[in-house]
């Protein structure tokens, strides 16, 4: 069935206005206790701020004798009401700068001589109960001065952490270095109220707009004097800082910088032990390669491969590099656009040099041909390639190159040629960090915000044979007694950086089919999570993977020894780089790096079919067009399917077009949501459909695909992003009136109807262990019977506080919502169309009468 015969439809009479929450803050107990017990709270904080003012004259003193070189401030460690969203009272009230917000009320802060002036006002005051005096409640202890371990345990990586006794002076240690920047929250943006006059609000959004263009510029003076103090640190030390794309030392966000340093044990200890705005430390990347042995297999076709049509979309493979001239890719590779970014190499050698079958060709050849090749016929491709080589002849980045600076400059250099689509089939070998976004991830979340481009990511893959507990091995786990797929679920088995970026389109793997011989047996089989599919939650309980596609099986001996090993039958057919003699195509390797490119090849013929949409548009759709096995039903931990499946099997044909039963409806538009701000959808149900004397089961899926400027220095998803989106739907038989009432001046409640939703935002779902709104990929599904449908059904998206308090990042965002009548006894989509243009039609007369009676009173 062609899109064009039954395309999305439009979403029609959307509304947008501003909101109201109407949730009161929480308080610990032992916050209202400080309250309650002014005198004692004082002297102890009184205490402990005298303690410190003391040891850091002393520790001042000491760096003079010891010919140290000088650092600006301390580092310390507070902890706060851990209900406490808002740790910026600490800046504000109290002279702290927050350089990090860690997990259970833990806040890394950076003090200095005025930090304590400050304080100890604030703490005269809380004592005398003057007014807006309650922020020394609110701070509940001051960590201890005399050991560095909490700042060690929460800044260094685990192999770093391990060795922190034994780096001596001379060790020659490379690592990203983190750097907050924080000179305080923005003025804070607001909506026009009703009794304000249009002067007097654009008068006072003059003076908005001058003030937060000199707190921007304060922050941009703070970056690079914080820049130049690091560099001095390093020089010190005789440290180098690495810079290899266009001299550009650093990776910035709003709030932060990261540099890759290199540097002795000596600079390294002083810088990690004293820098006070330094944050986090992360290792340098190894990759993950699919080291998988298996009898080489070969396989011959005589197909005759056709370019795709002119105008066609191009997809960038960011990756080893791709054997350009191989005959079964060569008709869609976009030469011209080729690019080596390895530094230090000639920009124009793009061949994929990795033995034996090379990387980016296997991953070139997925994209280009999801279904395989046949053995005969013409072939006709979906779109371009670009080849971005950045991954060397081992399959590897360079030490000096930090993963956000080249995954910056390739975006940027082929967004500038038009590309929207990138492959990114490249993983740290270990899984991702807990507390903070990597640099890594939060490059791909910032990128694809600024410029509208969506990274189809792989989600790693787990180790065969390893006894390293952070890469413990799939072998290793079956040792020990710990089966499939219940070793899925461990710690070292989540997914690997950078796939916990927000933005990116994670892909895990599964089996494409069952297996067994005389001695081995598949681990898994038929659309059961592949045996090295790395798995999630995400970083704060965010879904992920997003979806997941066939990139083939392992087996295992069915007696002792036990014994991982692979099988062509059980692995994907790829087109292979004959570089090293390897026959140009086969089933020769397995891996997430082959089944993210099969969801590549959707983003490609979504592009092809709507080209003016947002790529946001494109990942709504794919995601709500994914389905999970039929064998979940029966399954009683949905929370480990989420974990394994995210939204399930992407079935292309739902995400393309539609059919008489069942009907898409979108929305994707330049128009963004900031915080306090809601937009209202209608969804027109056909009377046939409502119709309770005979009764059909209809599935409902909606899907929001947002994005937001992120930055890295607070916790929890709704600190990472500058505004955070969330959708909710009518109740039963609710009227218009009632659900605006809900939406606009209730939006922080409860609102997810009556339908028996399977994640929700609230924990009464099919799945209560999981949370839809900690994702910006956030679909739902329920199936219902038809008679229960109200004539119209509400959707409302909303827009909540983020860290951006000035609004100069409002969420863009995309919907889509499907109807589907899963036993097709009625069709819909015919209804559903004319009952929409219905509504537009009194839209438009509702527009023609308000400008009638405007022109009447201008008369």
């Amino acid at each position: 069935m062609s899109p064009e015969q039954y395309p999305h439809l439009q979403f029609i009479g959307v509304i947008k206005d501003k909101v109201r929450f109407r949730s009161a803050p929480r308080r610990s107990e032992r916050t209202e206790h400080n309250r309650a017990n002014r005198l004692e709270h004082y002297h102890h904080l009184r205490e402990r701020f005298d303690h410190y003012n003391t040891w850091w004259s002393e520790q001042c003193e000491q760096r003079k004798q010891d010919n140290l070189p000088d650092i600006e401030g301390i580092p310390l460690w507070v902890q706060i009401d851990p209900n406490d969203r808002d740790a910026d009272f600490l800046q504000r009230s109290m002279g702290f700068e927050i350089v990090s917000e860690e997990e259970d009320g833990f806040i890394l802060v950076a003090a200095n001589e005025e930090t304590f002036h400050i304080s100890g006002q604030a703490l005269e005051n809380f004592l005398a109960e003057q007014s807006q005096s309650g922020s020394p409640a609110r701070l509940h202890e001051l960590s201890d001065s005399e050991t560095i371990q909490e700042r060690l345990n929460r800044i260094l990586p685990a192999n770093i952490l391990s060795e922190w006794q034994a780096i001596d002076d001379t060790t020659q240690i490379l690592a990203d270095f983190s750097i907050s920047c924080n000179t305080g929250k923005f003025s804070k943006f607001r909506q026009q109220n009703h009794n304000e006059t249009n002067e007097q609000y654009s008068q006072w959004m003059e003076h908005w707009e001058a003030r937060v263009r000199e707190q921007q510029i304060q922050l941009d003076e703070q970056k690079i004097r914080r820049e130049n103090e690091v560099e001095c640190l390093i020089q010190a030390y005789n440290g180098i800082v690495h810079d290899c794309f266009e001299e550009c030392k650093q990776f910035e966000l709003p709030d932060s910088f990261t540099m890759r340093i290199e540097l002795n044990g000596r600079g390294f200890k002083d810088l990690v032990a004293n820098y006070p705005y330094l944050f986090l430390v992360e290792n340098i990347e190894t990759f993950q390669r699919n080291m998988y042995e298996a009898k080489e297999e070969d396989w011959n076709t005589n197909a005759v491969v056709l370019p795709p049509i002119d105008g066609a979309p191009a997809l960038c493979i960011i990756d080893s590099g791709i054997q350009e001239d191989h005959r079964l890719l060569q008709p869609a590779i976009l030469t011209e656009d080729s690019y080596n970014f390895l530094p230090n190499e000639s920009p124009s050698d793009i061949a994929d040099y990795v033995s034996r079958y090379g990387h980016g060709t296997l991953v070139a050849g997925a994209v280009l041909h999801p279904s395989g090749i046949p053995q005969e016929g013409e072939v006709f491709l979906d779109g371009f390639i670009q080849n971005a080589r950045i991954l060397n002849q081992a399959c590897e980045l360079p030490r000096t190159v930090q993963p956000a600076l080249y995954i910056q400059t390739i975006i940027n250099h082929y967004y500038d040629l038009g590309t929207r689509l990138f492959n990114h089939s490249i993983n740290s070998s270990i899984s991702y960090r807990k507390t903070h976004m990597s640099t890594w991830a939060s490059a791909i979340d910032k990128l694809s915000f600024e410029n509208d481009v969506l990274l189809m990511q792989s989600a790693g893959n787990i180790q065969v044979n390893s006894a390293n507990p952070q890469t413990f091995g799939i072998q290793n786990y079956l040792q020990e007694g710990i089966p499939y797929p219940d070793y899925l679920h461990k710690l070292s088995c989540r997914i690997a950086n950078p796939a916990q970026s927000l933005q990116a389109l994670t892909v895990g793997s599964i089996s494409a089919n069952d297996y067994a011989d005389e001695g081995r047996k598949i681990i898994g089989g038929t659309e059961q999570t592949s045996a090295f599919s790395r798995c999630g939650p995400g970083i704060w309980g965010s879904i992920k993977p997003d979806v997941v596609e066939v990139g083939g099986g392992l087996l295992c001996n069915t007696s002792e020894p036990l014994i991982v090993s692979k099988h062509s039958d059980i692995s994907p057919l790829l087109i292979q780089s004959t570089i090293h003699g390897a026959p140009a195509a086969g089933r020769n390797e397995i891996g997430t790096s082959f089944s993210t490119p099969l969801v590549s090849n959707l983003a490609i013929k979504l592009q092809h079919e709507l080209p003016d949409e947002s790529t946001l548009l494109y990942r709504a759709l794919i995601a709500n067009c994914a389905r999970w096995p039929e064998w979940v039903d029966d399954t009683a931990d949905l929370h480990k399917i989420l974990c394994r499946y995210g939204y399930g099997i992407p079935r292309p044909e739902l995400a393309l077009t539609n059919d008489p039963y069942r009907v898409t409806l979108v929305y994707s538009s330049n128009t963004p949501i900031g915080a306090k701000e809601a937009m209202m959808f209608r969804v027109p149900v056909p009377e046939n459909l409502r119709n309770a004397v005979t009764d059909y089961q209809v599935r409902i899926d909606i899907t929001l695909s947002y994005a937001a400027m992120p930055r890295r220095t607070r916790k929890g998803h709704y600190n990472y992003v500058s505004c955070k989106l969330d959708w909710k739907c009518s109740r039963k038989n609710e009227s218009e009136e009632s659900f605006r009432e809900h939406l606009f001046e209730d939006a922080g409640g409860q609102h997810d109807g009556y339908f028996p939703w399977t994640i929700r935002d609230d924990q009464h779902g099919r799945i209560p262990q999981a949370r839809r709104n900690h994702s910006t990929l956030q679909k739902d599904w329920a199936i219902v019977d038809s008679h229960t449908l109200p004539e119209v059904f509400f959707i409302g998206v909303v827009g909540h506080k983020g860290w951006d308090n000035a609004n100069q990042y409002p969420a863009k965002f995309a919907l889509a919502v499907s109807f589907e009548v899963l036993g097709q006894e009625i069709p819909i989509y015919e209804n559903i169309r004319i009952a929409l243009e219905e509504i537009e039609v009194d839209q438009q007369r509702v527009t023609v009468n308000q400008n009638n009676r405007q022109a009447m009173f201008d008369f």
